[in-house]
Formats: C-alpha cells, sequence, structure tokens
C-alpha cells in the first residue's frame, strides 16, 4: 500500500478496497423501488452489481424508459466509480420528480479485479490479465517497478544514457517549468539530454525495461473500453483475443441487449462525447457502422452537448479513441443515445462561477518535501503537462494532496544514477475527495435534463362509417416529447423494435391496410397514422394494440357507434 505520509490521491484507493460495495448493498433497503441485482461475476469471482432507482411503487414489475450509467471500467477512474455510488444514494434518498417517468439503472463498478490490484498505484487501470503485449511469446514478463517502495510506479529518466543501455535521449528540461521535460528546439542550440521511461528494471534480461506487464509501457492487461465489437481496434494494445472475451463485457452486453425499455447510456470514463461530440457520418470500412454517430443524428448530441454545458460548465475535455469503446457500441450497434464524460476534467477547462472547487482540509500529516511539486513564477503555460502542473502546485499551495512528484536521484541496479518522479499514477482524472458531492448533484441535474427530452407518446383511435357494417378505422401515434422515439441509427440498427400499430380483427373481415403498422420512428414533436377498412358490426367494438419495448402495449377500445357514424369518427 502507498506509505500514509504521502497522502496521495487517497480517492485512488479508497474505491478498491470495498467501500464502495458495502454502500451498493446499503442501497438495497434505502427505499421502495430501488433494485439492486448482478450482472453475473467478474474474472476474479467478484459480484459485478448494478443498482436500479426507480419510483417508489417499485421498478419490478413497470416498463419505465431507462437510463443506463456505467463507470469504473477503467481502474485509473476511481471519481467515476465514486460519482456513480454517490448518485445511487443521492437518487435512493432524494427523489426527483422526473424519476417518476424514468428509471436509472447504474453500474458502479465493471472493473473491480483492477481496483483491487491498484498496489502498487500504476498508470491505467486495465482488467489484469496475462497477455504477451510485445508479442515474444512471454507473458506478463517485464512490467514496471517500485524501484524506490513509494508505493507508486512513476517515471524514470536517464541523463545522456550509454548506448550499451540501448536508451535515447530524446527530450531536455523545460527552462520555464523545472521537472517538466520537452523535445529540443535545434533552432535554439537544444540537444536531447535525457531518455524517459517506466519506473523499473530489466526483469527478463532482454536488454529492454518494462515493455511487458502490468505498470509496462505497453499497459499490460485488458483494456474493457476496447473490447466492445464497434470498430474493434483488432491486433492492438490492451484490445484483448476478440470482442467481448471478458465476462465484465460480455455479461454487461448481455443485460443491455434483454433490456429493451432502455432509452440512452452515461458512461463515466476517459471517453467525452458531450462537451466534444464525436464526428458526424464517419463510417467504419463496410460504410455501415459509424465511427462517431449518423449525420442525421447530430442535432440530438448537440442538443445534449447545450444541456451537458449549461449544467457542469465544462468548456473542453480531453478526447479519446472511440474504437471498441461501449460508448461506441451502444451508439453505433444497439442505435441508443449514448453519451461519455469524465466528470472531473482540470479547473481551467470549466466556466470560473462553476469550478466549485473548496479548500480540501488539512491532510492528516504533512506532505513530505521530497513530493511537494515546484511552485513555478507563474510563466504562461502553453502546454498541457505545463497546465497540469500548475494546477498541482495551486492545489499543493492549498493543502491538498500532490499531483507531481518532484524527480529524485536513485541508484538503479542496472542503469546506476537515474531520476524518479513526475505525475502521480491517476491524478490527471480523478478530482479531490471535496469535489465528489458537487460532481454527484451535477450528473443528476443532467440526468433530470434528458428525462425532460424524452419521448413523450400519446395515441388515439376512432371509426369512420363508410356503409352499414364497413368502416374506416384511423389511429394516431402522436410524440410530445423534445426527442425522436428512435434515432436514425436504432432504425437502422434495429435492435429495438420499432412502436407497432395493430388492429385486432380476423383476416377475412380486413379489406384494407397491414394488419400490423410498423412506425420506425416518431420525430420529436411529430406524429404517424396508421389505417383501415374493415367489415364489423355496426354497434360494436373494436381494440387497437399499440405497442412497443419502453411502455409494453396499450389497448385502445373503438366504438363503432352511431354518434361516430354522424361526427366521421373524430373525436
Amino acid at each position: 500500500m502507498i506509505p500514509a505520509s504521502l497522502a496521495v490521491a487517497s480517492i485512488l484507493l479508497a474505491t478498491g478496497g470495498g467501500p464502495w460495495d458495502e454502500r451498493i448493498t446499503a442501497l438495497a433497503t434505502a427505499r421502495a423501488g430501488v433494485v439492486v441485482e448482478t450482472l453475473g461475476d467478474s474474472t476474479g469471482g467478484t459480484p459485478l452489481r448494478v443498482v436500479r432507482v426507480g419510483p417508489a411503487s417499485g421498478t419490478g414489475d413497470s416498463v419505465l424508459p431507462m437510463l443506463l450509467v456505467v463507470a469504473g471500467a477503467d481502474a485509473s477512474h476511481a471519481t467515476g466509480v465514486e460519482v456513480a455510488v454517490g448518485l445511487a444514494e443521492s437518487l435512493a434518498a432524494n427523489p426527483p420528480a422526473w424519476l417518476n417517468e424514468m428509471e436509472v439503472a447504474i453500474v458502479p463498478c465493471l472493473n473491480p479485479d483492477a481496483f483491487a490490484a491498484r498496489s502498487p498505484l500504476i498508470e491505467g487501470g486495465r482488467l489484469p490479465q496475462p497477455v504477451d503485449a510485445d508479442k515474444d511469446g512471454r507473458v506478463d514478463e517485464d512490467g514496471g517497478d517500485d524501484l524506490d517502495g513509494d508505493g507508486m510506479v512513476l517515471a524514470m529518466r536517464v541523463r545522456t544514457p550509454s548506448p550499451a543501455t540501448g536508451l535515447t535521449a530524446t527530450l531536455c528540461d523545460d527552462p520555464e517549468w523545472p521537472g517538466l521535460m520537452r523535445g529540443p528546439d535545434a533552432t535554439k542550440g537544444e540537444v536531447a539530454t535525457w531518455a524517459v521511461l517506466v519506473e523499473g528494471r530489466d526483469d527478463d534480461g532482454d536488454g529492454r525495461f518494462n515493455e511487458d506487464g502490468r505498470g509496462g509501457a505497453a499497459g499490460g492487461g485488458i483494456d474493457l473500453d476496447r473490447q466492445w465489437p464497434a470498430s474493434w481496434p483488432e491486433f492492438e494494445d490492451g484490445a484483448g483475443r476478440r470482442p467481448l472475451q471478458t465476462p465484465e463485457t460480455r455479461l454487461l452486453a448481455e443485460w443491455c441487449l434483454g433490456r429493451g425499455q432502455l432509452a440512452g447510456v452515461l458512461v463515466f470514463g476517459r471517453h467525452d462525447t458531450l462537451v466534444s461530440i464525436p464526428e458526424p457520418g464517419k463510417m467504419e470500412v463496410s460504410g455501415s457502422v459509424p465511427q462517431g454517430i449518423a449525420e442525421a443524428d447530430k442535432w440530438i448530441w448537440e442538443l445534449l452537448s447545450g444541456r451537458f454545458k449549461d449544467v457542469s460548465g465544462i468548456n473542453e475535455s480531453p478526447t479519446a479513441d472511440l474504437r471498441g469503446s461501449f460508448v461506441l457500441w451502444a451508439s453505433s450497434h444497439l442505435g441508443l443515445i449514448s453519451m461519455g464524460t469524465p466528470v472531473w476534467v482540470r479547473p481551467d477547462l470549466v466556466k470560473p462561477e462553476r469550478r466549485g472547487e473548496k479548500t480540501p482540509p488539512p491532510e492528516t500529516l504533512p506532505v513530505p518535501a521530497e513530493v511537494t511539486p515546484p511552485k513555478p513564477d507563474v510563466p504562461e503555460a502553453k502546454t498541457d503537462e505545463a497546465r497540469w502542473l500548475r494546477h498541482f502546485a495551486e492545489r499543493a499551495s492549498r493543502g491538498g494532496g500532490p499531483g507531481f512528484v518532484a524527480w529524485k536521484p536513485f541508484t538503479h541496479p542496472q542503469l546506476g544514477p537515474v531520476e524518479i518522479g513526475g505525475f502521480v499514477p491517476g491524478a490527471k482524472a480523478n478530482a479531490p475527495a471535496t469535489e465528489v458531492p458537487r460532481l454527484v448533484a451535477q450528473q443528476a441535474t443532467f440526468i433530470g435534463e434528458y428525462a425532460s427530452l424524452l419521448p413523450r407518446i400519446n395515441e388515439r383511435a376512432w371509426a369512420t362509417r363508410l356503409a352499414p357494417g364497413l368502416w374506416r378505422i384511423d389511429a394516431r401515434v402522436t410524440n410530445e416529447g423534445r426527442l425522436p422515439t428512435r434515432t436514425s441509427m436504432g432504425v437502422k440498427a434495429r435492435w429495438r423494435p420499432p412502436t407497432l400499430v395493430a388492429i385486432d380483427v380476423d383476416v377475412a373481415s380486413l379489406l384494407s391496410g397491414p394488419r400490423v403498422h410498423r412506425l420506425e420512428t416518431i420525430a420529436a414533436g411529430g406524429f404517424a397514422d396508421a389505417s383501415w377498412t374493415v367489415r364489423a358490426d355496426d354497434g360494436g367494438v373494436l381494440k387497437v394494440k399499440v405497442s412497443d419495448p419502453v411502455r409494453g402495449e396499450r389497448v385502445i377500445e373503438v366504438s363503432l357507434s352511431a354518434a361516430a357514424a354522424e361526427t366521421g369518427g373524430r373525436p
């Protein structure tokens, strides 16, 4: 474990030991309408939980639009797990009014095995599984090592390495930001002086350092957000041997495929599709599956992006390759409105009035000087790394835990004099613990905004008498919401059935019109009609059935009455 004296990113470990699982168990008795289910067991045998929060009357028998929230695919993103658990607790304790119209299902931690393995702390949080990342026929033979025993696998730099080491200097010191390095500018007479690699030794004696294994340069293990069969990055590091190879991804996929009432997906992870919406119209090689979003669905993401920015205040967010991600699979294969957010970003990327950072309480133990980040003379931060260093320096000055460890000398058993330091693993992805309540409130507010946009379907039907015993039956299904019943990609994917409108008569009595009308999608604020001509006794009743996977089946009884004949049937 990390020594307490370091006081480094305690939130990163708080979720891995199990407290979040105890909180999930407690939710099962929080109130009526909260159901805790198990998807199955993880690779290591840990139950994968899903918390369903709906109306207080209970969610077991009701059918409502469902928003799925998934967090914890990457164990380096502990903030996502904390916010997901906090969101479930918040909705259960203080259910908002919109929860009567929508159910929220939350998978707080998709990758519990990786959280349990985060000691020593490393950059990256993949599922621990033997992988031959360097394709040499051996697995995990040379991962990163915590050489100095500080509980973290950081970066290691070697000044002007000897050719015998196989290392090449590529970086020089950044004079404006002590501790950072950058590529040399030959026009200014600069030369490279540092070779930088992952902290560790050459465990397998092949002349390379930390090339394969946990914490190594290749990452080690399987990345659960590169496991999905949507532009799956075959043969690339972390993607595994095949899509849905792991129990974690397969169980989640099976659960989703069995939930036709899914109206959307929100993922807390490294992918952002809300602040920076995916490129519309970009297709994979087959030309049939988008690598981002469909051109016709762009307006939906723009609408949601505007709402999310208003709620969160985030102006800019880091992006990541969507290939093989759950976010992309849900949108391109299931046709769902699929949204991703890192939940928290560096404060300078947020509107000042929304930053809300509070001065954290003093650490229980003082932060040693050797891990206190340098305080630059406020030069212009021209690079992302410089902005992060400035942020961590400001945070440390307020008593917060460090995000950067100053370089310190170390005698390497194979390389001789080296220096170990750099950014704390996971620090760039995780908010201070004091920020979590605010982030929970933000996400709850945004989900409420999403709920207000959902399709709202009304249906009616009426009869028009054409002649004695001959009737025309009309039905109209209206969408009074701000979102369509299915996205254009949803129509193409055909995973979720369309809205079906059927008339309950025998075939011999049906003179015109298909017995079942398929309403592929009903636009926001729009409607769709169905019509039949039937033989039926005057004064009787016919039934029109409207069904969809979200709300189930509704039956409209249409009276073939004298009044209908006199008014032309319209209500």
